[in-house]
């Protein structure tokens, strides 16, 4: 479904493999393609945000959607550490059938 929504409204896609590509090269990939979107678990949200040195800058990057698992509040403070003000952190654990929407 994100898959689908993400390309019937113009967006392009970066899928990055965490088991085929190095963690530390992820934040190149999101400066060089100006991702505005970073959605992944939480799990793999503090792996990626432990390879930031804190010279990297994501100004194209718009939303964090972290899923799957409980966001805590170590995450938002990495969050805020790291991303600032001109992103918006979505925490989007929830029930598999919220998340679906349905038309009768």
């Amino acid at each position: 479904m994100d898959i689908f929504r993400a390309l019937l409204n113009g967006a392009a896609i970066f899928p990055f493999d965490i088991r085929r590509e190095r963690l530390t090269l992820l934040a190149g990939c999101m400066q060089r393609e100006r991702i505005t979107i970073y959605h992944s678990t939480p799990t793999v949200f503090r792996h990626f945000i432990g390879t930031l040195t804190g010279e990297q800058q994501f100004p194209a990057l718009r939303l964090i959607d972290l899923g799957g698992e409980l966001v805590t509040k170590q995450d938002f403070e990495l969050y805020r550490r790291h991303f600032g003000r001109h992103s918006l952190l979505v925490n989007g654990l929830g029930s598999t059938e919220l998340n679906v929407s349905l038309q009768y």
